[in-house]
């Protein structure tokens, strides 16, 4: 049988040992299932890939939300404008950097 050796900061160790405690297990074995149940699900650079294509689509999506959000706010102003009985402008639907986006 071979042995490994990690070196890893005493909150991580004392994180690793709870872990392993709440399970009735000893740290090496812990350790040692983790490692396996990584390996046997393939963790590798698939799931990486698709980790950066879903944080890519998170983004456009905040991105699409901020214009969702922005035409909003354009139509609440343009509904109390109305409200009022002041005339709407062009300029009230009009997307430019000045409206701080």
């Amino acid at each position: 049988m071979k042995r490994v050796d990690v070196y890893v900061s005493e909150e991580q160790y004392e994180k690793w040992k709870q872990k392993a405690e709440s399970k009735g297990m000893s740290v090496s074995s812990f350790v040692k299932k983790a490692v396996e149940s990584v390996l046997s699900n393939g963790f590798d650079e698939k799931q990486n890939e698709a980790i950066a294509k879903l944080e890519g689509r998170v983004n456009d999506l905040e991105s699409e939300l901020d214009l969702v959000m922005f035409a909003l706010d354009k139509v609440d102003n343009a509904l109390k404008k109305m409200n009022r009985g002041e005339k709407l402008e062009l300029n009230d639907f009009v997307y430019s950097s000045d409206d701080g986006k």
